[in-house]
């Protein structure tokens, strides 16, 4: 098991070089409902691009990887995105992320995960969390699931300019799959993250993907996630949007 996991690593941190490419979103339900017991994952590559009176590119390329440690389940992902607006660069961030999820009943389950993500554009130098949370089924039938999480994390970051600083957030996320058909998926997911300072101050973010199968490990993926931040750093947007749209592999 353990040179199973080494091996695929490997394979995934290699294609992600080849392959260079906010926290891109990978349908993690699709991998959790997959059906399968043994390692699954995805990768992709996103684009997005305008030409004419402005010149716009954007690159993304994210890798979400599930293995199974007897009844746990160890989640791994990446995800870095690049872009240039008349051939200057106005976007670069990127992110790890590391979870556990420990089962105790069919409909519930303990959570355990870790963070560390930057945001050139947005100030952000570093962000590192770690936090525990709750899982729960809300509905499972052969082509829908929908899924809560609860918990908090604490999280540190520094900003650039600012001396860093550190808060304790709560961390809420529902989680949607629809089977549509054999080839195709509809998937979202939506997180609320309040400082327990105040509530003012919380974070929100949607992501919506659709995945058409072409064949069993090649699919077709369109992406729409939404970020928005009540109390961004000075001269950051409250609220940013991107779409993308690319080629997703399965394995």
């Amino acid at each position: 098991m353990f040179f199973l996991i080494q091996s695929r690593i490997a394979i995934f941190s290699s294609l992600l070089c080849l392959c260079f490419p906010s926290f891109a979103f990978i349908n993690v339900e699709s991998l959790r409902q997959s059906g399968r017991d043994e390692a699954n994952g995805k990768t992709k590559l996103e684009f997005n691009g305008r030409n004419g009176n402005t010149d716009k590119v954007i690159i993304q390329g994210a890798s979400t990887n599930r293995f199974m440690m007897d009844k746990n389940e160890v989640l791994f992902l990446l995800s870095y995105q690049y872009g240039e607006t008349s051939k200057v660069k106005d976007t670069n961030n990127g992110s790890g992320h590391l979870r556990l999820t420990r089962p105790y009943r069919p409909w519930m389950a303990s959570e355990a995960f870790l963070q560390s993500q930057f945001d050139e554009f947005q100030n952000l130098t570093r962000r590192n969390l770690m936090g525990l949370g709750m899982r729960w089924r809300l509905f499972e039938k052969p082509a829908h699931f929908l899924f809560l999480g609860t918990g908090a994390f604490h999280e540190e970051e520094d900003l650039k300019g600012l001396p860093g600083n550190s808060d304790m957030r709560g961390n809420m996320y529902l989680s949607y799959l629809q089977k549509i058909n054999n080839s195709s998926e509809l998937s979202s997911t939506l997180y609320y993250q309040p400082n327990f300072k105040t509530f003012l101050d919380f974070r929100l973010r949607f992501q919506v993907s659709l995945e058409v199968k072409m064949n069993s490990f090649l699919s077709i993926v369109t992406d729409l996630s939404v970020a928005h931040d009540s109390r961004p750093p000075e001269g950051v947007e409250l609220t940013d949007t991107v779409y993308l749209v690319g080629f997703l592999v399965n394995y």
